[in-house]
């Protein structure tokens, strides 16, 4: 507990040696796990929770007899100590899988994880801390700046610029053509859509998401 309060930088009252395996709701909590009480309708459950520590508002800290963490925004501090415990960031092997392809012009920063089946295309850019999961594709052209992760099965087209720590869920598609089409005497004629796509810091995107490239 005083680790993860360390990480947080949040007071600690208690016994800091109190060891935490995972996260839970005040109501479902049991020997080992740590809760949190952000919402007030769930204060009814703090003083008969089974959570080995919880995370606190001063104003309840005296409700719970057991260790704890206390800081004026529960809800943020939780958020920041549930990363800890994501296994997904720690789920693909180090480096590149013997079966993905990335091409010998691509630039991959030396701790960049590629997974099984996947593919970097020629002249892009993947900085440090990139992760693209199995079975994903980045186009020719692309940049992926720091710490970026392409979960299982993302497709990105050619020509897409993506900044720091961006999470791109599975089945996500960026830069397909748009929808453009002029018509003629003989039917229609496709507009070809020779923009690209640009993206910010921080940007977490769902499943099954598209955004189309720019027409120009």
């Amino acid at each position: 507990l005083e680790e993860l309060a360390q990480h947080i930088d949040v007071e600690i009252h208690g016994d800091g040696t109190t060891e935490i395996s995972g996260l839970q709701t005040l109501q479902e909590a049991q020997a080992g796990q740590l809760s949190f009480l952000a919402n007030p309708a769930y204060q009814k459950y703090l003083a008969e929770t089974k959570a080995e520590a919880v995370i606190v508002h001063p104003n309840q800290a005296e409700d719970f007899s057991g260790p704890k963490l206390v800081t004026s925004d529960p809800y943020l501090a939780y958020a920041k100590i549930s990363k800890l415990f994501d296994l997904s960031l720690n789920s693909l092997p180090k480096g590149v899988h013997p079966s993905a392809v990335v091409e010998e012009s691509a630039q991959l920063a030396d701790d960049v994880v590629v997974g099984a089946n996947a593919y970097v295309g020629a002249n892009s850019v993947l900085h440090a801390g990139v992760v693209i999961g199995p079975g994903s594709t980045v186009g020719s052209d692309c940049v992926l700046g720091e710490g970026t992760r392409l979960h299982g099965n993302v497709s990105f087209y050619h020509d897409v610029h993506v900044g720091k720590h961006c999470f791109f869920h599975s089945g996500w598609v960026m830069g397909a053509d748009g929808f453009g089409f002029a018509p003629s005497s003989e039917g229609w004629v496709k507009i070809y859509q020779i923009g690209g796509v640009r993206v910010g810091d921080r940007v977490e995107i769902g499943a099954s998401t598209t955004i189309d490239r720019g027409a120009l």
